[in-house]
């Protein structure tokens, strides 16, 4: 199993911890505005790790597709050496 087939698995799994939680406040003896108050930390936690986890993903993202143009760019250049240095060859025997 690849990851990207784990992503559903992964994604079902959080949706039910979090609805799970939500409903063992909901059920909780526990004064309204408390609950509430819970609920909102909660989310308002799980809002912060989530864009802090989105910010760290599309930094790695930026710098990936960063080395590989790094790379291609390199691999052009030295391919078109390669043909360059074919070309010098080709016009140096045509002469002999």
């Amino acid at each position: 199993m690849n990851d990207h087939d784990k992503m559903p698995i992964l994604w079902a799994f959080v949706l039910g911890a979090a609805v799970g939680g939500v409903a063992a406040l909901l059920m909780a003896p526990d004064k309204g505005e408390n609950t509430r108050r819970r609920i909102k930390e909660g989310a308002r936690h799980a809002y912060e790790k989530g864009e802090s986890k989105a910010h760290e993903l599309a930094g790695s993202a930026r710098e990936r597709a960063r080395s590989l143009r790094e790379g291609a760019k390199d691999q052009l250049e030295a391919a078109s050496a390669a043909f360059q240095e074919g070309k010098r060859a080709y016009h140096e025997e045509l002469q002999k």
